[in-house]
């Protein structure tokens, strides 16, 4: 059982009454993913949009269409908010629409399923409009209906479920959709190999439901929406998220557009970093643990992969899969570490002994009393290596002030 793919997400090209730059940008992006993928060594099998593909809808469908005939495989893409949307408001909004009508006209359809190497893929976005100005997804009758409907008698054949908005987990309950534990209870009679979304244009990844994985992927578009004044946006890294599937396992890789040697520090522990930077969540640490780094050369295979801390010194990674990209892991001793704030860096070193660099601030406390070896700080942006006092951490027993600014959420 393989399978490989790319997942495409906000890509929101078209047009724009407030922001029409970086919508143009927007689809600058898009057409450079386009040139990058059909040049590339990584052959997927299909590429998977999962919606805002679009940034207003109407004429925009027309847009993207042109765009995406230009890639060397099928694309299946389905609709989300902005994609269905009537028009853009200044300021960033939409006059919102929940009927798919246009998009299955000019696009295709607004959900579907089917298999492809043993492996069902099922895409469906469930977005109800609330208001002119406000909507949601809501899992209700008819969504689940459809749902049950490709899931029926089909326990054991490994399924990859797709969709814009993600299901997150708040205060006992989830954000996002409204009925999610119906459709978590639902899915979790399956063999579920991954739930995969955007929408918060982050990178990130968790476990939900019956303990069944969420890919959230960043944004082709390369922008996130803060609502600060005067500037109302901040420049994520614009890319993509290339996946394979090797009998069991999953791997995936998000690959910034237009960079030829990259690598991600992409797992702490259990806490996923959000990475690559400049928007990330430092870990707190508090015991052993593993991290585990991504590595990609356009130019050549890569050679090494190292980490260091406080860059005094460089430790080897091994690899354990090697693609087009490679992923890497060490482990961390708690003994070995010095409490207080830290840095952890990671390079990787291509057969042209090239380097690329990541890194992603820690804070070291060793409280034996803690079931934890390692939880996620607050989401932040970092993209300078610094060292400030660690006494600005010491008295701070909430863990929550790093002193990066903080993205709102």
């Amino acid at each position: 059982m393989n399978l490989s793919f790319i997942q495409f997400t906000d890509m929101h090209v078209g047009s724009s009454v407030s922001f029409p730059g970086i919508v143009r940008q927007a689809g600058e992006n898009l057409t450079s993913a386009i040139n990058e993928i059909n040049d590339s060594s990584f052959k997927p099998d299909f590429i998977l949009a999962t919606g805002d593909c679009t940034n207003a809808g109407g004429n925009d469908l027309l847009i993207y269409k042109q765009l995406i005939g230009r890639l060397n495989l099928p694309v299946y893409s389905i609709p989300s908010s902005h994609d269905l949307a009537l028009r853009s408001l200044p300021g960033g909004g939409m006059i919102l629409n929940d009927n798919p009508e246009q998009w299955e006209k000019n696009i295709g359809p607004a959900r579907f399923a089917f298999v492809h190497n043993g492996v069902k893929l099922i895409l469906f976005e469930p977005f109800k409009k609330m208001s002119e100005t406000r909507g949601e997804n809501d899992f209700d009758e008819s969504a689940q209906a459809w749902l049950e409907a490709e899931l029926a008698g089909d326990e054991k054949t490994p399924k990859f479920i797709g969709y814009h908005i993600p299901v997150l987990p708040a205060k006992g309950g989830y954000i996002g959709w409204r009925n999610a534990d119906k459709f978590l209870n639902l899915i979790g009679k399956y063999n579920i190999i991954a739930l995969i979304s955007g929408h918060r244009h982050r990178n990130a990844e968790d476990k939900i439901g019956n303990n069944i994985t969420q890919i959230q992927t960043g944004p082709l578009a390369g922008f996130q929406w803060t609502g600060l004044p005067p500037h109302y946006w901040f420049p994520v890294r614009a890319g993509y998220r290339m996946f394979r599937l090797e009998g069991n396992k999953i791997f995936s890789f998000y690959k910034e557009v237009g960079v030829k040697n990259q690598v991600n520090l992409e797992h702490i522990g259990r806490a996923h970093t959000q990475g690559p930077r400049p928007q990330v969540r430092p870990a707190v640490i508090h015991g052993d643990l593993t991290i585990s780094t991504q590595a990609y050369s356009e130019e050549s295979r890569i050679k090494k992969v190292e980490y260091s801390l406080k860059n005094d010194k460089w430790q080897p990674m091994v690899k354990y899969f090697d693609d087009v990209w490679s992923e890497w892991q060490a482990d961390l001793a708690l003994k070995k570490l010095n409490n207080g704030f830290d840095v952890i860096v990671v390079r990787s070193v291509n057969g042209n002994d090239e380097y690329a660099y990541d890194s992603v601030p820690v804070l070291i406390r060793k409280d034996p009393s803690d079931p934890e070896s390692v939880v996620s700080g607050p989401e932040t942006v970092f993209e300078l290596i610094t060292q400030p006092l660690e006494a600005e951490y010491l008295n701070d027993r909430l863990m929550g002030l790093f002193p990066w600014r903080s993205i709102p959420q």
